[in-house]
């Protein structure tokens, strides 16, 4: 007689796999602020000016804003790189302005009220993106929406 055992039962382990977290909250609104309000603003900028490297910096702000805000929106795994890209060209816009607005303080003819306006904006810039930085770098949202932080 044969002593063939049946073969062991098996337990099935049915792991259940949660659905990606939407952007929601304020990631949401930096999405959007990156994606549609931002380029907006950029694209006005550029109207105003008749400088060809102003049109050309406002363009590479408003394109990589856009791009880092549709990537982070779609929660694709490239937009964290988006997004420091985006970040490191609004500082270097900053610091291009302090540049600005410092040469333009030391002619005389510079209006005072137009150095403090463009030291203002600088300083409102540097200060944003600082923040947006920190808040995708310590957020809960951001950890559960992409599994990390930036």
């Amino acid at each position: 007689m044969s002593s063939a055992l049946p073969p062991p039962i098996q337990a099935f382990s049915h792991e259940v796999q949660s659905a990606p977290i939407p952007v929601g909250g304020w990631l949401l609104y930096v999405c959007i602020s990156l994606t549609i309000l931002g380029p907006i603003t950029m694209v006005g900028w550029m109207q105003k000016t008749s400088s060809p490297i102003l049109i050309a910096v406002y363009g590479s702000l408003a394109l990589t804003s856009f791009v880092a805000g549709l990537v982070t929106w779609a929660r694709i795994s490239s937009a964290f790189l988006w997004l420091r890209i985006a970040f490191a060209a609004r500082l270097l816009y900053a610091f291009f302005q302090v540049y600005l607005a410092t040469k333009m303080a030391r002619q005389s003819s510079t209006n005072s009220d137009f150095v403090k306006q463009e030291i203002t904006s600088a300083t409102i810039n540097i200060f944003g993106v600082a923040l947006l930085f920190f808040y995708f770098r310590f957020s809960n949202r951001v950890l559960n929406t992409f599994g990390r932080n930036i």
